[in-house]
């Protein structure tokens, strides 16, 4: 509580002094929505973290780190707040947008593919998400640190072939996917495939 008093005492002064649109402004609204989405305080953390997304792409292009850091968060909400066309709309802002798709990091790009094609099939959209996994395995390199997401969406496709009555498919890809190098920290990711894979006869 006296963190966030904090930041609304800070978040006035600065937004007499300078503005309501002013960057530094955006910068106390994204560490308030922060603070507040750690403390599952959705609907507060929502409307901070738009508001300094808002203020920070009005002045930078969308591939700076100041808009990155606000999306990752953003993604959190929506998600806990089943905000479907919100969750939707913020994911496909970087893949409508090439220019800022090409300059983001490859983490972040396998991330948002994931997570779209993801979105995709979870809302019976199985055309786009089998579209949008298959990027993931064709434009995300297989490293150690970026497999993880790799393996999400093979492990994501084959439930979808399997559903659609293409096994062989869905065994070979998991077999081959069990065998990419995963970073430490991504290991968990590999837990669905290998208790997938259990289950195709």
């Amino acid at each position: 509580v006296k963190a966030l008093n904090a930041y609304q005492q800070a978040l006035d002064i600065r937004t007499s002094a300078l503005g309501k649109d002013n960057t530094k402004v955006g910068d106390t609204l994204f560490r308030m929505g922060i603070l507040q989405l750690k403390q599952q305080n959705y609907e507060e953390a929502e409307h901070c973290l738009e508001r300094a997304m808002d203020i920070r792409t009005f002045y930078l292009p969308l591939d700076r780190p100041e808009i990155t850091e606000c999306f990752l968060p953003l993604v959190i909400v929506y998600k806990a707040t089943h905000d479907d066309k919100s969750l939707e709309a913020i994911l496909t802002r970087y893949v409508d947008n090439p220019g800022a798709y090409d300059a983001i990091s490859m983490t972040l790009k396998a991330y948002i593919l994931t997570e779209l094609g993801q979105f995709y099939i979870s809302h019976s959209k199985t055309f786009k998400g089998e579209k949008t996994l298959i990027k993931v395995m064709t434009e995300i390199p297989s490293v150690p640190e970026l497999n993880g997401y790799r393996l999400v969406a093979a492990t994501q496709l084959s439930k979808l072939y399997i559903a659609t009555d293409r096994k062989k498919e869905a065994q070979a890809l998991l077999q081959e996917g069990l065998t990419w190098p995963i970073s430490t920290p991504n290991a968990s990711m590999a837990d669905e495939a290998k208790t997938l894979i259990k289950t195709i006869h």
